[in-house]
C-alpha cells in the first residue's frame, strides 16, 4: 500500500498483480474459511482489506527474484542477475501463459467443509448417545475395528462421558456469562440455582480461571522466582569506580542569574555510584541530550577515572549513537538492564531516593541558581559518601563508609596531622614511597573489613522465596503491562524466547508484537510485566467431578 501511494503520482498503473511462491500463504489469501489462528488471521484480514485475492497469484521459486535477496547473493553475480532487474522471463508473454498456482484452494475449502459436517455428525451421534445409549453406540463404534476388549471398553467409556465432559464446562461457563464475569461466589450462586456438582467452589475456580475475558482484566503475572545471587561487578573488590551504575534524576528548576526574569529553568541530576563501595558522585546537566550527559561523563571520568563497565537502564540518552561511539574509543562496556524493569538496577536507583530525599528536605520551596544548586548536590555527595555501610557497633569508633574504600579516610572528618615518622633526612623518593605504601595498607584494611561486614550483612537481606504464579513457557500468549496506559489498552503478545539467568531461571523474555505503527517488533521483558492468557490445563480437570441437574426441586439424569 506504501508502494502504491508513493508511485502512483509518478507512474500511471492500470492494474496491480502480486506474487508469492507460497502456496500456503496464497491458500490463507484465497479461502474463504476462518480457522486460523488469531495472528494469521489478522494478517489475512490487512491483506484482503488493501487488496483483491484475485490479484495474487503464483510465481515458482525458481523464478521469484525475491528469493534472491532473502537468501543473499554476492555483488558481482547480482549485478549479472537478469531476474532481479528485470523479473522473470514469463512477464513478457502474455497473461493467459502465466504460471498457474496448484489447485488445492476447492480442495482445501471442501476439506473445510467436510470437517464441519463430520464433527457435527459425531456431536449429534454422542448427543443421541446420551439419549438411546443403546441405539447409537452401535452406530458410533464397530468392534471390529479394535484388536483388544480393554481398547473397545476404555473409548465407549469416553464415548458415553463425552457430553456430560461438555455440559460441565458450558454451564458453569453460562452462568458467569449470566452474572456479568463476577467472581466465584456470585458464579457458584448462579450454578446451583440450576445445577449441583460436587465441590463446586473448586470446579467453578479453576473454569473461571479459564475465562479469557476475566484472565485479561483481572488475571496475575508470573511467578517470579528466587532472588538470583548478586553478580561479580557487585563482589569485585577492585578500585573504587571500575564498575559505575548511572542514572538521571529531576527535573529540578533553577534561576538564571543572568536574566532579571522570574521564569525558572529545568536542570537533571546524574548519579553516579560504584558497584561494589557505593560510593556516589553526583553532577548537574542543563538537559537529558546525549551530548551534555557525554559531558558530564567527561567530567567524571576527570576526576573518578575511567571505569570498566558502566550499568544504566535503557533510556535514550544511554542508547544513543554518539554515546557507543564515544565508549568505543575509550573501551568501556556498556550493559543495559532489562527494559522497564528499574529494579533491576537497585543499587542505583536506592541512591537516587537518598538523594531526592536530601534535597526534599533541605530544600523545600527555595528557588536556587545553578551554582547554587550544584554546590548542595556536591555537599549531599559528601554526606552519602559518609554513610556507614554496615551496622554501627558500640565499640566501634570508626564505621566503614564508601570515603574509607575511595579515600582511605572518611570524607567528613577533618584530617589528622599525623607524622610519618620519617626523619627529613630520609630522601624524599624514599619517603613518598612509603607513604604509598602506607595508603595501600590502609585501603588493603578497609576493603577487607567490607568484605567481612558488608558482604555478610547483605546476605541478611537476601531470603529466597518461592515463586507464586504460572511458570513462564516459549509459545505463551501473554498480555504486556505498560506505564500509564489503562489495562484494557494494553497489547497481546506471544513469547518468543526465554533469557535465562546464571541459575537457570528466567526472569526476562523476549515478546513478539505489534507496535504502534502497525508492524511486527519484539520487547524484552521482566516476567512480572506480562499477564499469561493460556495457562496449562491443571492435573485434576474439572470435568472429572460429578455433577447433578436440578430444575424445580427435581433431580434430572
Amino acid at each position: 500500500d506504501n508502494i502504491r501511494k508513493a508511485l502512483q503520482d509518478v507512474l500511471k498503473i492500470h492494474a496491480i498483480f502480486f506474487w508469492s511462491d507460497s502456496t500456503v500463504a496464497l491458500s490463507w489469501i484465497r479461502s474463504v474459511c476462518k480457522e486460523y489462528k488469531q495472528f494469521v488471521e489478522n494478517r489475512v484480514q490487512e491483506i484482503r482489506r488493501l487488496t483483491d485475492p484475485k490479484d495474487w497469484r503464483y510465481c515458482p521459486t525458481k523464478d521469484n527474484p525475491a528469493d534472491i535477496a532473502s537468501r543473499g547473493e554476492s555483488v558481482s553475480k547480482l549485478a549479472a542477475d537478469d531476474k532481479w532487474w528485470y523479473g522473470p522471463t514469463f512477464l513478457l508473454n502474455p497473461k493467459d501463459s502465466w504460471p498457474v498456482q496448484p489447485s488445492h484452494g476447492e480442495e482445501s475449502k471442501n476439506t473445510w467443509q467436510e470437517l464441519k459436517t463430520s464433527k457435527q455428525t459425531v456431536m449429534a451421534a454422542v448427543v443421541h448417545t446420551d439419549v438411546q445409549p443403546e441405539h447409537s453406540i452401535e452406530n458410533l463404534l464397530k468392534p471390529s475395528k479394535y484388536s483388544k476388549l480393554e481398547t473397545l471398553l476404555r473409548v465407549t467409556a469416553y464415548v458415553q462421558r463425552f457430553v456430560d465432559n461438555v455440559k460441565r464446562s458450558l454451564k458453569v461457563l453460562h452462568c458467569h456469562t449470566e452474572v456479568m464475569h463476577n467472581g466465584v461466589r456470585e458464579t457458584v450462586t448462579q450454578v446451583r440455582s440450576t445445577y449441583w456438582i460436587v465441590r463446586g467452589r473448586q470446579v467453578v475456580k479453576k473454569i473461571i480461571a479459564r475465562c479469557l475475558t476475566c484472565k485479561r482484566l483481572e488475571g496475575k503475572s508470573y511467578g517470579v522466582p528466587p532472588a538470583p545471587p548478586l553478580p561479580e561487578y557487585r563482589l569485585d573488590n577492585d578500585v573504587a569506580f571500575s564498575r559505575v551504575g548511572v542514572d538521571y534524576a529531576g527535573p529540578l528548576f533553577v534561576k538564571n542569574i543572568y536574566s532579571k526574569d522570574s521564569k525558572m529553568y529545568k536542570a537533571y541530576i546524574v548519579l553516579y555510584t560504584c558497584a561494589s563501595s557505593r560510593a556516589v558522585h553526583l553532577d548537574l546537566a542543563v538537559d537529558a541530550t546525549s551530548e551534555t550527559f557525554i559531558r558530564s561523563f567527561k567530567r567524571f571520568m576527570s576526576r573518578r577515572g575511567i571505569p570498566g563497565t558502566m550499568i544504566s537502564d535503557n533510556g535514550k540518552t544511554f542508547k544513543s549513537k554518539e554515546l557507543k561511539e564515544f565508549c568505543t574509543k575509550k573501551k568501556i562496556k556498556w550493559v543495559h538492564i532489562v527494559a522497564r524493569s528499574p529494579w533491576w538496577g537497585g543499587f542505583y536507583e536506592r541512591l537516587v531516593r537518598s538523594v531526592k530525599r536530601c534535597l526534599k528536605k533541605v530544600l523545600r520551596t527555595a528557588r536556587l541558581t545553578y551554582e547554587e544548586l550544584l554546590t548542595l548536590l556536591i555537599q549531599i555527595e559528601g554526606v552519602l559518601n559518609s554513610r556507614p555501610l554496615t551496622y554501627l557497633y558500640e565499640d566501634n569508633d570508626e564505621p566503614l563508609t564508601p570515603s574509607h574504600l575511595v579515600l582511605g579516610r572518611r570524607v567528613l572528618t577533618p584530617a589528622k596531622s599525623v607524622s610519618s615518622g620519617i626523619s627529613d633526612e630520609v630522601d624524599t623518593a624514599e619517603r613518598a614511597t612509603r607513604r604509598e605504601r602506607h595508603l595501600k595498607t590502609v585501603l588493603t584494611h578497609f576493603w577487607k573489613r567490607w568484605k567481612q561486614e558488608y558482604l555478610t550483612q547483605l546476605r541478611e537481606y537476601h531470603r529466597p522465596r518461592e515463586a507464586r504464579g504460572p511458570s513462564v513457557n516459549k509459545g505463551d500468549v501473554v498480555v504486556i503491562a505498560e506505564d500509564n496506559v489503562k489495562r484494557l489498552n494494553w497489547n497481546i503478545g506471544q513469547i518468543e524466547k526465554l533469557l535465562t539467568g546464571r541459575d537457570g531461571n528466567t526472569r526476562a523474555v523476549v515478546v513478539r508484537t505489534i507496535g504502534k505503527d502497525g508492524k511486527v517488533t519484539t520487547l524484552d521483558r521482566p516476567i512480572q510485566k506480562l499477564y499469561p492468557l493460556e495457562l496449562k490445563l491443571e492435573q485434576e480437570h474439572p470435568e472429572n467431578f460429578p455433577i447433578t441437574f436440578v430444575r424445580h426441586g427435581l433431580k434430572e439424569n
